[in-house]
C-alpha cells in the first residue's frame, strides 16, 4: 500500500514541477502530454494529482479517491496499464490510518527533488520505518 502512495506522490510532484516550468515558458503547453513525455515525466490528470488526494485525506472517500487517481494515471499513461494498485477502497483498510499516511506524505516527506540520481524511494521507505 505504501509503495503505491509513494509512487503517486512522486509522479505528482514531478508533474507539478514540469507544469510550473511549462507555465513559466508561457507557450501554453501545460496540458500537452508530449511536453511531459519528452522529459520522462508521467502526465497526471487533475483528479490524480496529490493536491486532490491530500484534500480527501480525512474523508471516508479517501480510498476511492486514490483508486480513481490510479485508474486515471493508467488511462493517461499506457505503459502503466494494469500496473498500479487499486485496492485502497477496500473495506478492510482503515480509512483514518490511510488519511494519516497521506498527511505524512503531504507534510513530512519532501519529494521536491525528483531527479533520477536521488534515492527517493529508499529515503521515503526509511522514513516510514522510522
Amino acid at each position: 500500500m505504501i509503495i503505491g502512495l509513494i509512487f503517486l506522490r512522486y509522479i505528482s510532484t514531478a508533474f507539478d514541477k514540469r507544469y510550473q516550468e511549462l507555465a513559466a515558458e508561457g507557450d501554453g503547453f501545460e496540458d500537452d502530454r508530449d511536453a511531459y513525455a519528452m522529459e520522462n515525466v508521467f502526465f497526471v490528470p487533475a483528479e490524480a494529482r496529490w493536491s486532490a488526494i491530500a484534500a480527501a485525506a480525512h474523508t471516508p472517500e479517501i480510498g476511492a479517491a486514490i483508486d480513481t487517481a490510479m485508474r486515471a494515471i493508467e488511462a493517461e499513461n499506457k505503459t502503466l496499464k494494469n500496473v498500479l494498485p487499486k485496492n485502497y477502497a477496500s473495506p478492510d483498510l482503515d480509512k483514518r490510518v490511510l488519511g494519516d499516511v497521506v498527511d505524512i506524505f503531504t507534510n513530512s516527506v519532501d519529494m521536491s527533488s525528483t531527479e533520477g540520481s536521488e534515492d527517493l524511494l529508499g529515503r521515503t521507505y526509511e522514513y516510514c520505518i522510522a
